[in-house]
């Protein structure tokens, strides 16, 4: 199962070219907020697991801080996160590199 996200700018490069999408992603957002504030801690735990068993390590550790952090979190965790360049630094990702990883 993959878990839709937005972001300001996702919310807004959606609303210039679909202002139904920017309803889609905001309405699913909005019913997952709501369904993790009404579950036990221990549901949480069980349902991020059960989320996270197939995903790469990337999308399921920024999956885990959604539904321990909540949204926002793992959102910023996404959004800062690096990737090593050819010369080993590490830099910030481009947003490109970003969806490329998360989806």
């Amino acid at each position: 199962m993959k878990l839709i996200l937005f972001s300001t700018s996702i919310h807004n490069q959606l609303q210039m070219s679909s202002p139904r999408a920017t309803d889609i992603v905001k309405n699913k957002m909005d019913t997952f907020t709501t369904a993790m504030k009404s579950t036990s801690e221990s549901d949480k735990k069980d349902a991020t697991q059960t989320i996270t068993k197939n995903m790469d390590s990337h999308n399921a550790k920024a999956t885990d801080i959604m539904c321990s952090q909540g949204i926002e979190a793992g959102l910023k965790h996404m959004l800062s996160s690096t990737v090593k360049d050819a010369d080993g630094k590490e830099r910030p990702m481009t947003y490109s590199e970003m969806r490329y990883r998360y989806g």
